[in-house]
């Protein structure tokens, strides 16, 4: 029993204001789950294990922090480093399809061309070389020399001023520089692709020239066509006295897209050209016109008009205003035409409700506009590579029109009427050695050669009068569009798989 004099009141106390369970370790170090009471605290304490932020730049590293009240210099110049270094790479990768791509655009096949004859020797010569040249000796013994040299007429070539034989056809190979590719010898992009690959002045440097100038075009095409459009849209939204930039945006998507990709497209027009023409120079020393980018383009403003030559010269205008405007038209039309046309033909909405059919109708919306496009992207090229003002030629590495267009107009009609399309070319010497090495003739067969290679030649002849693409150069139009349509697929391919995984 407690003294009478004490209170109650004495041995109050209040509760803590918080309960905090540490485990109380023993004297063997071992922790204790066993509570032996409450612990009084002065207040509540919280501690939070902090998630590292999860880093939005390729996930590089961890320790990355874009807080708006502590900016971090090092962590931004390496992600802009990171941004730069993917990019230069994926133009790297892309750029030797750009290269086939463009120098077979550009490449002039006349219809006079006829076929080069065979770079390389073929094997079968040369194994059987030992075979005929006892025959071949005898032939030569008995033969008349006073026939052949009255048959050989030393029938003088033109010349210029200078004394320099001029040239007269595409397809001789004895005034042809060392450092021009044959014509017709190819017929793809990745023919072209092996052809450069091969040619003794390019070389496997050849299909990576213009890289950083397509790296850099494609970098600022991506950074600027998103601030043109929303600069667009507000002063649009301003002149039309649209309720908010918002709804202008929504009802006139065309318009804004069509706008902004002819505005980007003109402001970075002067990239294009240098990049084409550093593709078709030649790499060979002595006959290189620019060393680079920026010797491009000083000698295209000392020699071209300075900077209203370089934008707004009819032959470099003209082009990049309708190849930066029917791209996105055509690339937002096609595919709803399809769509509508589809909707039609069996009542579905494939857009509401069947996403593989929605990528099926962009698939084929985006290889019908290539039709279109690809004809204008060939025809800007061709006017790209031609020099203006006091400038000379430019030494290019295939075979280019000497005579240049005068507009596009005149580029069209040009390719049509006077080049052909039945390409490769091939030669009537190597069609013969491979029509009568099919099988190995005897020496009992050997008279009977003449008259088959005469064969195959009237049936060549013939070939070439009865084939269309000889007398037509639509296809020149459209070199390149496999490769287009090619991409279309892999894109369709991955939205395809996108899809099925989902």
């Amino acid at each position: 029993m407690g003294s009478p004099s004490g209170s109650l009141r004495e041995l109050y106390s209040e509760p803590p204001a918080a309960w905090s369970f540490v485990p109380i370790s023993d004297r063997n170090g071992s922790s204790s789950s066993s509570i032996k009471g409450p612990v009084p605290d002065s207040g509540p304490s919280y501690q939070w294990s902090a998630r590292p932020r999860p880093n939005s730049i390729y996930e590089l590293s961890s320790d990355l922090n874009f807080e708006p009240s502590t900016p971090n210099a090092v962590a931004l110049l390496r992600a802009a480093a990171a941004s730069v270094i993917l990019q230069y790479f994926s133009a790297a990768v892309e750029n030797p399809w750009e290269v086939g791509k463009t120098l077979l655009q550009v490449q002039f096949v006349p219809r006079d061309a006829k076929a080069i004859e065979d770079l390389e020797p073929p094997e079968e010569e040369e194994e059987e070389a030992s075979d005929d040249a006892s025959s071949a000796n005898e032939d030569n013994y008995f033969a008349d020399e006073t026939a052949e040299s009255s048959s050989r007429v030393n029938t003088p070539r033109p010349v210029d001023d200078r004394g320099y034989i001029v040239r007269q056809s595409v397809s001789d190979s004895a005034t042809r520089p060392d450092w021009i590719i044959p014509p017709g010898i190819v017929s793809g992009v990745w023919d072209m692709m092996k052809q450069v690959i091969r040619w003794k002045p390019e070389g496997w440097l050849g299909l990576w020239k213009g890289t950083a100038t397509f790296c850099v075009r494609t970098f600022l095409d991506s950074s600027l066509q998103p601030i043109i459009h929303s600069t667009l849209t507000h002063l649009f939204s301003t002149l039309t006295l649209s309720r908010s930039p918002g709804i202008f945006a929504s009802s006139h998507p065309l318009l804004l897209t069509v706008s902004s990709n002819v505005a980007t497209g003109f402001l970075l027009s002067p990239l294009d050209l240098i990049r084409t023409r550093l593709i078709v120079q030649t790499s060979h020393p002595r006959h290189r016109r620019y060393s680079g980018p920026l010797d491009a383009l000083n000698h295209i403003l000392m020699h071209e008009g300075g900077f209203r030559g370089l934008y707004l010269h009819p032959q470099l205008l003209y082009p990049t205003i309708m190849d930066t405007a029917l791209t996105p038209l055509l690339s937002t039309l096609c595919p709803a035409l399809a769509a509508r046309f589809l909707r039609r033909l069996t009542g579905i909405r494939a857009e509401e409700s069947h996403p593989l059919l929605w990528a099926l109708t962009h698939l084929v919306g985006a290889c019908a506009s290539l039709l279109v496009t690809v004809p204008i992207e060939v025809i800007r090229r061709r006017l790209q590579i031609q020099t203006r003002g006091s400038a000379p030629p430019l030494p290019a590495c295939v075979e280019v029109r000497r005579r240049p267009y005068a507009g596009m107009v005149d580029a069209f009609y040009s390719i049509i009427t006077e080049e052909r399309s039945d390409l490769p070319l091939r030669s009537r010497r190597h069609h013969a050695h491979k029509q009568t090495h099919t099988r190995r003739p005897s020496r009992a067969h050997d008279k009977g050669k003449g008259k088959e290679v005469a064969v195959i030649h009237e049936e060549e002849k013939e070939a070439e009068r009865t084939s269309w693409l000889r007398n037509t150069g639509i296809g020149q139009l459209y070199r390149g569009l496999g490769m287009r349509a090619g991409a279309s697929v892999i894109i369709f391919l991955s939205v395809f798989d996108t899809i099925s995984l989902n």
